[in-house]
């Protein structure tokens, strides 16, 4: 029987894969859902520091014209000679 063995770093892999075929696709929604338990950083310099939750960073990215945010093709690439 194959039992498939998944990893921390296939399984981060996969998630860039999926939020890059998501955003490409302009699948907004789903793309913030993948940091529904995320806080994310938006100016670290800033005081205090601007953080957002999954709704926030949904309220930036529609807050952006359409053309920044749609018609755009990310690349993933999965190095592993990279330190880490």
């Amino acid at each position: 029987m194959f039992l498939a063995v998944t990893t921390s770093d296939t399984q981060i892999t996969n998630l860039l894969h999926l939020y890059a075929e998501l955003m490409d696709a302009g699948r907004l929604e789903e793309c913030c859902d993948l940091f529904a338990d995320a806080r994310v950083v938006l100016d670290a310099e800033a005081d205090p520091p601007v953080v957002v939750d999954r709704d926030g960073l949904m309220q930036v990215w529609r807050s952006l014209p359409r053309p920044v945010r749609m018609h755009r093709r990310h690349l993933a690439v999965c190095r592993e000679d990279l330190p880490g």
